[in-house]
Formats: C-alpha cells, structure tokens, sequence
C-alpha cells in the first residue's frame, strides 16, 4: 500500500492506526473561561439592579432609596411600601418629562415631593449639607431617596440619613457606598464619598465619637467643601429645596426655599 493511501486510511508509514489525543487545556484556556463567566456573572447583576431600578431597603418602614424610576416602579413602591415622601436629588425639572411624571405619581399617591438639586461631580456647599440635614430630620416618613442612577448621590444622603439615626456607627453608613448598588469609587464616585470621608477624618482628629449631634455640629461648623464646589460657582441658580405637596383642598402646593447660600470665608 502506498503511503498516500495509508495516509487516507488512518494508517502510519508502519501501517498502523493513528490515534489522536488532544491536548488539555492549559492554564490560560481556564482562566480565560474564568474571566468570561465572572464576565457574565457581573453584567446578570447589574442588568438585574438596573431593571429594579437599583431600589433597595435601608431601614423597612422608614428609609428607601433607588435610581430614577418609572411612574410605574414608582407608583408601585409608593403603594407596597406606604412611602410618604420622595428626595428627589435631582432638582427642580418641571420642563422634563421624567420630572413631570414623577411628581403626577408622587401626588397622586398623597406623598409629598422634595427636590434638591446635587451634583455628583461637584462638592455640595455648606448651605446644601444643612438643607439636606433639616430634610432629611423633618421629612415624613417613610422616605424615599434617590438621584438618577442611584448610587452616588443617593449613597452620601442615604449614609447621612443613617448617621442622624441615634445608636448608628460610620460602618453602617459607609456600607451605602456598595457595589450592591452600583457603586464604584472612581469618578464621580471618589467626590460624594469624599463628604463621609472628611467626616471620619474630623472625627479622629477631635478624638471625638460619632452621634446625631455630633454629625449636625459637624455639618453646621466644621465642614469644608473641596474643589470644585458649588461654593465656587459665581452665580448659583438652584434654590436649596422645592417642596410640592397636596394639601387638605386638594390643591399642590409648592414651597421654594430660594435662600441664598451665605457667603462663606
């Protein structure tokens, strides 16, 4: 037989069958089957906190926070969760429709709308970190707190929410700075965390303990924005708070706290 043929036939040049073996996988052939399912496993997470709208409980009863929700999603947590106000830390927006929407759904529901506009990108100013204190210490209960994708802003309101809660420690606020809600400490994300950050420094150069009172007296003297800030704007157009809510006749209401933030040395 002719080689060519014992070729064709499976055979060697010694007219034996060849076997095949083929080879195992090497390290890097796992490790890249590895990476591919954490790959997977990661986007699952996130596309699944993105459909819920990254709502998440923060104390049942009493605190809630999420991304920016559909007049659907937010109907429904109204109802399922007796919600009695919504942080809205987006701000003032009535020539949005999202805005629009969210307040129809907020009212509807006998809730109670409160805006504040933050910026992630920007430090709040020290007239801002009072408002959202005296909010966060008289707004009705229970509260729902959110920014668009809720993860930075809602992240630093929600930690502060905490913190003016009596027994509560800086683990349990900075634990609202969490993967869990799509947070990552890059970006805009090193800047609202920052705020909690200065408030742990303070905190051990006074040697002193953390407390409701203590975080106010922190908050009220102590704090200093970093760069860039609203302080630093020449002109600041947002009022501290707008306030919509239904009264008795039916009737929306709207308070504008337009106080212009002091100027500070």
């Amino acid at each position: 037989m002719t080689l060519q043929k014992r070729v064709r036939n499976g055979l060697d040049i010694r007219g034996h069958h060849r076997t095949t073996t083929r080879p195992r996988p090497g390290w890097r052939v796992w490790a890249g089957r590895l990476m591919l399912l954490a790959g997977l496993a990661v986007a699952g997470f996130v596309g699944w906190r993105v459909a819920i709208g990254n709502f998440a409980v923060i104390e049942p009863g009493e605190l809630y926070r999420s991304a920016q929700l559909s007049a659907a999603q937010l109907d429904r947590v109204i109802a399922d969760h007796g919600i009695r106000a919504v942080l809205n830390l987006r701000g003032h927006n009535p020539d949005e429709p999202w805005y629009r929407n969210e307040v129809a759904t907020t009212l509807k529901r006998g809730a109670t709308q409160i805006d504040v506009a933050m910026s992630s990108c920007d430090w709040a100013s020290r007239a801002q970190m009072n408002e959202i204190v005296r909010i966060l210490e008289t707004a009705p209960r229970p509260l729902l707190i959110h920014c668009w994708h809720g993860s930075e802003r809602t992240g630093l309101v929600s930690a502060l929410a905490i913190l003016l809660r009596p027994g509560s420690t800086l683990e349990e606020a900075e634990r609202q700075f969490s993967w869990r809600y799509l947070y990552v400490p890059f970006g805009d994300g090193v800047t609202t965390y920052a705020h909690l950050k200065q408030y742990k420094h303070w905190l051990e150069r006074t040697r002193r303990p953390h407390t409701p009172e203590t975080l106010k007296d922190w908050v009220g003297n102590h704090f200093r924005p970093g760069f860039p800030s609203r302080e630093h704007w020449p002109y600041d157009p947002y009022p501290l708070s707008v306030i919509t809510r239904v009264e008795p006749s039916s009737e929306a209401r709207t308070a504008v706290n337009s106080e212009s933030p002091p100027r500070w040395r």
